[in-house]
């Protein structure tokens, strides 16, 4: 028996916590970040266009910009539809930018590959790949300048 080791079995009730191991609640930045990534999935996947069912987006954008075409009012949404992704990513955008820019292509890149492929009720576009892959990137340089300024503050009015 010496060297040997025997397994024990220790019976915890629910809800009590194991020593050394934290249970943490997910952030608010967490919940909201899965929630977007779940609805741009969705909007992204759907099998028909959702243009026809984005009436009021596209009236609102009309009164901003009257002499604006659908075309362009398409660009457009597609750039805001991806700026929270390129907030998301902003963290990879200081320590890899080769990564983030990778994710900021590569992702409007195969969601219309997936649309050409499996969903024939979507039109792929590359004007789309572009639209969205520069709304990331401009929500990450966003984010990323945000953060640098903030710092910035923090050094000024720390010293």
């Amino acid at each position: 028996m010496r060297g040997r080791c025997r397994p024990t079995a220790v019976l915890r009730r629910p809800g009590r916590s194991t020593p050394g191991v934290s249970r943490r609640r997910p952030s608010v930045g967490a919940v909201v970040a899965a929630v977007y990534l779940l609805a741009l999935a969705v909007i992204l996947l759907w099998p028909e266009h959702l243009d026809r069912h984005a009436g009021a987006v596209y009236r609102v954008f009309f009164r901003l910009f009257p002499g604006a075409g659908a075309d362009s009012a398409d660009v457009v949404i597609n750039v805001l539809l991806f700026l929270p992704l390129g907030a998301l990513l902003a963290p990879l955008l200081t320590r890899r930018p080769w990564a983030a820019l990778v994710v900021a292509i590569g992702v409007p890149t195969l969601v219309e590959l997936t649309q050409a492929v499996f969903l024939p009720g979507r039109t792929a576009s590359v004007l789309d790949v572009i639209a969205n892959g520069a709304g990331t990137i401009a929500g990450a340089v966003a984010v990323a300048l945000w953060r640098r300024r903030a710092s910035a503050r923090e050094r000024v009015s720390g010293s």
